[in-house]
């Protein structure tokens, strides 16, 4: 007699209800809904972080060519080049200064194929009269 109710005890307290496991799969479900989300917006950040930072690196090496070329006053141009296998658009200003032997240059950098108001990237630096 004691057996059998030793059993029958077991059988009520064996496994997971409907409600529970619905919940379990709700939580999981759930939490790899986020997980894949902030997956997606990890890969589409490093997409723009590289672009940011090459586009840079265009803006800072036309501002070293700017400086070592020593020429006084600096022109407004532009031009384009090639930076991990994408053509880069550069365009330099000069600005005054309160000080006349130093000008500011900046430095506007975007992607070939984009609009006109999509910059990428801009530098800006100085450049003084030698």
């Amino acid at each position: 007699m004691s057996q059998s109710r030793v059993s029958s005890g077991l059988k009520d307290k064996a496994g997971f209800t409907l409600i529970e496991v619905l919940i379990a799969l709700l939580i999981v479900a759930t939490a790899l809904g986020t997980v894949s989300k902030v997956m997606l917006d990890a890969a589409r950040n490093g997409g723009i972080l590289v672009d940011s930072t090459a586009a840079q690196w265009v803006g800072l090496n036309q501002l070293s060519t700017v400086k070592l070329r020593r020429q006084w006053p600096v022109r407004s141009e532009s031009g384009k080049e090639e930076m991990m296998q994408r053509t880069w658009i550069w365009e330099q200003r000069a600005e005054k200064t309160p000080d006349d032997n130093v000008l500011r240059v900046t430095i506007d950098v975007r992607l070939e194929d984009a609009d006109d108001d999509d910059l990428t990237a801009s530098v800006t630096g100085f450049v003084a009269k030698l």
